[in-house]
């Protein structure tokens, strides 16, 4: 699923914040409504694409913030942390990296402005173009 939008005051997507969630493909760890549920996404994208590959869970997802981490970086990473937790009964870490992991499954966090989140973004064929200073891209891969 792929999406984007570009306003909202809500602290989770301000600033430009790009969520990245990359998953690995596997079995389900947690209870199969886990994959039944809606995202509830605010704003409502502009633009959305879907794919029929699943969307898994495993219990060995990091959150990675990449750095530099500001307050506001930190607390976004804490609520998607909240809100993981509530919906799967586990804890997922949170760890600030100056690069994106290779080979784990991550929901990676960044700003638009850095270049590991660049790279990242132009490697997935991915564009910031039209998004505005609250707007966010949201990428999830199985």
């Amino acid at each position: 699923m792929h999406c984007s939008t570009s306003a909202n005051p809500h602290p989770l997507r301000s600033a430009g914040w790009i969520f990245l969630l990359l998953f690995a493909v596997g079995a389900i760890i947690f209870p199969p409504t886990l994959s039944a549920q809606q995202p509830m996404l605010i704003p409502q994208p502009r633009e959305l694409q879907t794919r029929m590959q699943p969307f898994d869970v495993k219990t060995d997802l990091e959150i990675v913030l990449l750095t530099p981490v500001a307050h506001k970086d930190l607390f976004a990473a804490q609520r998607v942390q909240k809100e993981l937790r509530l919906v799967t009964g586990h804890e997922f870490p949170i760890m600030a990296l100056p690069e994106p992991p290779q080979g784990v499954p991550a929901i990676i966090m960044g700003r638009f402005d850095q270049p590991a989140m660049r790279n990242l973004l132009s490697g997935r064929n991915l564009s910031t173009n039209g998004i505005g200073d609250q707007g966010y891209v949201l990428d999830v891969e199985p």
